[in-house]
């Protein structure tokens, strides 16, 4: 498996040690180590030094190995991107180029998921960054407003949390749209749908048919303006679910996929947007039973997975990022109410920590120590 080096990386590791699978792990070098290598269930460590030296190093595992499982979106595009002939005989499920392009690109999959009859927010794209005050009073749009990056391809120079930003005015429009254009020409922005996160989880086959799904719900995000999941829940709705695989049907998909909505006040789901690689809240699937990256391995080697049952309303925190989220909470809206339930919580051990494993700590203290001497 690639990308050792990242939190995804890892919970894919865990994941297929514990289906009995013999794990190599190739990773690049960071000046915090390689996350995935602290973890008991890699079996073979391959460091690399730039992440151009993947596919050379993909091509001298081949002989040896039966699958390769690509981890975030660079790999995988990288890996759909290579001729057949490529590390021939390293069998692997994963999406063609053009559907990860698609999915990358929130302007086109916000256009298919309108075309198929999937809601999503009201989408202004392509906005002048020197008119966009004088858009913003001509066309009396409603604030709050999202801005957002268009295309997955260029906020990864930044953190999660910085990959779009809430807007209450046409000042914070200006400004918020103006810096991220200068990252990437032309944002989106987007209505702001007020209401609760939700998660499709899925893969499929080589039909784009899910095999296996899941669905989840956020509790509490960092920030909690809108960030990445710290508190989640399990989850089951077929409205969800019907939503999420009509958009992988239409994508052609074949692989893992995270499709994100949001549900608004009014109970109707908007498509936020698809993640086309493994996501965060992995571990509470895994925790339930669900084991994604075992599944991508069985389609790879020709077998068919089944839809295995999952408790309702399993929760997981990380616990880290969701101390941030009650700090933050309890400044916004009182200290009492957000640490009262935060203390109940804690004391509730039937809630599952996304990082920390008692039968594999040392990611968890590797984790830890990298942020304290940051």
């Amino acid at each position: 498996m690639t990308d050792a080096e990242t939190q995804l990386g890892l919970y894919v590791i865990r994941a297929l040690g514990r289906a009995g699978c013999t794990v190599t792990a190739v990773g690049v070098d960071t000046p915090r180590g390689v996350l995935g290598f602290s973890s008991r269930h890699t079996r073979q460590r391959c460091r690399l030094s730039r992440p151009e030296e993947l596919w050379t190093v993909l091509e001298d595992l081949a002989p040896t190995h039966d699958v390769v499982v690509p981890v975030t979106t660079r790999s995988i595009q990288g890996l759909a991107r290579q001729p057949d002939s490529f590390a021939a005989g390293l069998l692997r499920h994963i999406p063609c180029s053009e559907a990860i392009d698609v999915a990358k690109s929130k302007t086109r999959t916000t256009a298919l998921a309108g075309a198929i009859g999937i809601p999503v927010p009201e989408t202004f794209e392509r906005l002048e960054p020197d008119t966009i005050e004088e858009w913003a009073q001509t066309s009396k749009v409603q604030f709050p407003l999202v801005v957002k990056f268009a295309d997955d391809s260029h906020p990864g120079l930044w953190s999660p949390e910085d990959r779009y930003r809430i807007v209450h005015s046409i000042d914070d429009l200006s400004r918020e749209y103006r810096r991220m254009h200068r990252v990437a020409p032309y944002p989106l922005v987007q209505e702001c749908v007020e209401g609760g996160g939700y998660g499709f989880f899925a893969i499929t086959d080589s039909r784009g048919e899910p095999v296996v799904t899941f669905c989840h719900r956020r509790l509490r995000e960092y920030p909690i303006t809108g960030g990445p999941s710290t508190l989640c829940e399990s989850v089951r709705d077929p409205v969800l679910i019907d939503l999420g695989t009509r958009l992988l049907r239409a994508l052609g998909w074949r692989g893992v996929a995270m499709v994100e909505f949001k549900r608004g006040r009014d109970g109707q789901y908007r498509l936020l947007e698809i993640n086309p690689r493994y996501w965060g809240s992995l571990p509470l699937a895994l925790a339930c039973g669900v084991n994604f990256p075992q599944y991508q391995v069985e389609l790879a080697l020709g077998r068919s997975p089944s839809q295995p049952a999952y408790p309702v309303g399993r929760k997981m925190r990380f616990f880290l990022h969701d101390l941030r989220a009650v700090v933050q909470t309890a400044r916004s809206k009182g200290a009492a109410s957000a640490f009262g339930e935060y203390l109940r919580e804690l004391c509730d051990f039937s809630i599952k920590d996304g990082l920390f494993e008692v039968d594999d700590p040392w990611p968890f203290l590797t984790y830890v120590y990298s942020r304290l001497h940051r």
